[in-house]
């Protein structure tokens, strides 16, 4: 599938000033295989040399210019323009840490401390609180650091 209009205008306005080619960060960025998906990473896959062959026709002989190597693999190039667009818009992608837990998880958290410090298994902490056993277990090696003890000693390790 090669590249659609804004390819084509940029062609045109080669033309019209007399370029010396049109520079792209990678051959993708050119033209894409029409079984080429972002998702999932199997879909994505290199064009065909028809598809090679169109471009340079459509592109009427003026040469196209690559920042990387041109015969980088599609996984390859698509990861670096991930990068790359992390690197420019200061981001790094993926859902956003939320630093605070929610008035109901603070409930729930104190709940099951308090419950397993009155000597209820994980078992019934699950059963009373909806809570799954190994959560409750990693909410209580995290939070309560004395629980053998039985001195209730609160905090993060």
């Amino acid at each position: 599938m090669v590249a659609g209009r804004e390819f084509d205008q940029a062609v045109c306005s080669a033309l019209r000033h007399d370029a010396i080619g049109i520079v792209a960060w990678s051959v993708d960025r050119f033209i894409r295989s029409i079984a080429w998906r972002p998702f999932p990473a199997w879909r994505r896959v290199a064009p065909a040399r028809y598809d090679l062959a169109r471009l340079v026709l459509v592109s009427e002989k003026i040469p196209l210019l690559t920042i990387t190597n041109p015969d980088e693999e599609p996984d390859t190039a698509h990861g670096r323009n991930v990068r790359r667009g992390h690197r420019v818009s200061g981001r790094v992608g993926g859902r956003p840490r939320n630093e605070r837990p929610s008035e109901r998880l603070k409930r729930l958290l104190d709940r099951v401390i308090e419950m397993r410090h009155g000597g209820a298994s994980y078992r019934e902490i699950e059963q009373a609180t909806g809570v799954p056993h190994k959560t409750a277990q990693r909410w209580c090696k995290l939070y309560w650091t004395d629980e053998r003890s039985g001195g209730m000693s609160w905090g993060r390790v």
